[in-house]
C-alpha cells in the first residue's frame, strides 16, 4: 500500500522543507528567506554565484515552485533561521 493510498498527501509543495532538501538547499532557503541575493548567498556561503542558482533551481524542482516570487514566499513561510541565544 502506498502513501498515496492512505491519503496522505504527496505534494512536495506541501511536505516540510527539511523532509526533501539536503542541508546547503536549506541554508541557501533560509538566506532566501532574509531577503539575500544570489551573490550575497554566495559570498555569506562561500560558494559561487552559480553554485547557488543551481540550488535555487532545485529547490524550485523539489518544491514544486514555478517563479521567482514563490520561491522567496516559500523562504519566508518553511525557512528556520537559526536562533543564536543571548
Amino acid at each position: 500500500m502506498s502513501l498515496h493510498d492512505e491519503g496522505e498527501d504527496c505534494n512536495p509543495a506541501t511536505m516540510p522543507a527539511e523532509n526533501t532538501l539536503t542541508r546547503r538547499e536549506r541554508e541557501v532557503l533560509e538566506k532566501i528567506g532574509e531577503g539575500k541575493t544570489s551573490r550575497q548567498i554566495a559570498e555569506t556561503l562561500n560558494l559561487s554565484v552559480y553554485t547557488v542558482n543551481n540550488h535555487r533551481k532545485h529547490i524550485c524542482k523539489k518544491m514544486g515552485l514555478h517563479s521567482t516570487a514563490q520561491l522567496v514566499a516559500f523562504a519566508v513561510t518553511h525557512s528556520q533561521p537559526h536562533v543564536v541565544p543571548a
